[in-house]
């Protein structure tokens, strides 16, 4: 365990679960308002403000609060859309694919770039996210897949510039409960929590 223990009683994980749970809450009001995949997608969190952090343990800080985390909620689809497949554009061009059923998207949704480069993919059921969610950047290199259970979010890896995983976070009840940062040639180098 590479926790150091705080000056006071209060533990790095207990400031990493406080920090999380805020920016999760940040995230999901801020995704209300949102009126393109290209604002959820600049809707990323600032780390927490962490006193006396060993050095070592702040990458693990900085690569969880980096995380593009959707909303809890299921997908609401536009009013009156009838049942089936839809496709449509965001407001700033960006196209999309699902399937509508009982209002909410439902299955599937595929985000689309400009250049048609898959954006964003994930499976839905009830609308709620279920599966792995895999954002990409523009030139289709992966920035992190995500998977997440009936909307809970369970793993996530983020990937470093050259494509490769650079952290892998677990989860139990919305909260990390450990992360494994790799190198260059995936080996696994620190663990946290």
């Amino acid at each position: 365990m590479l926790t150091k223990a705080l000056p006071t009683t209060v533990t790095m994980a207990h400031l990493l679960r406080v920090g999380t749970a805020l920016t999760l809450l940040a995230i999901l009001f801020a995704f209300a308002g949102c009126s393109s995949i290209n604002e959820l997608m600049a809707e990323g969190s600032k780390p927490p403000a962490i006193v006396n952090v060993a050095t070592d343990q702040q990458p693990f800080y900085d690569a969880l609060n980096s995380l593009i985390l959707p909303p809890k909620s299921p997908q609401a689809a536009p009013q009156g859309i009838a049942d089936g497949p839809y496709n449509g554009v965001m407001p700033e061009g960006e196209q999309f694919t699902t399937f509508v059923k009982n209002g909410y998207f439902d299955e599937f949704l595929v985000v689309y770039y400009p250049n048609f480069v898959t954006q964003l993919r994930t499976d839905l059921v009830n609308g709620l996210y279920d599966g792995w969610v895999t954002y990409r950047l523009s030139d289709s290199r992966i920035k992190q897949k995500v998977l997440f259970r009936q909307g809970g979010v369970q793993e996530a890896i983020v990937y470093s510039q050259a494509g490769n995983p650079e952290y892998h976070f677990w989860f139990t009840n919305e909260q990390p409960t450990s992360g494994m940062r790799y190198d260059n040639n995936g080996n696994a180098v620190e663990s946290m929590f």
